[in-house]
């Protein structure tokens, strides 16, 4: 065995990991999708504790609806008022 092109075991084992981190199976995510997804999951709880509180008697439910009515008005001008109930019921 040549020594300069044979590998140690440690360095194949360090070889192996690093290939089987970086393919995945059909319904696996990556080692670096997951931190990712982790990372974008703390960043949105970080986000979310930072948002001030909704005004008295307004609850989150509200925020959805007005927003909700919104996205239904918008391709008319806010001007003009074309959400029905159905049509937020939809969208929600």
């Amino acid at each position: 065995m040549e020594v300069g092109s044979a590998m140690s075991e440690s360095q194949t084992e360090t070889k192996s990991a690093t290939e089987s981190a970086t393919k995945s199976k059909p319904g696996q995510l990556l080692v670096d999708d997951v931190r990712s997804l982790i990372d974008a999951c703390w960043k949105a709880t970080t986000i979310t504790e930072l948002m001030p509180a909704l005004p008295k008697g307004m609850k989150p439910r509200y925020v959805h609806v007005i927003d909700a009515v919104w996205h239904i008005n918008e391709p008319n001008g806010q001007d003009t008022g074309t959400a029905r109930v159905g049509d937020v019921s939809a969208f929600l």
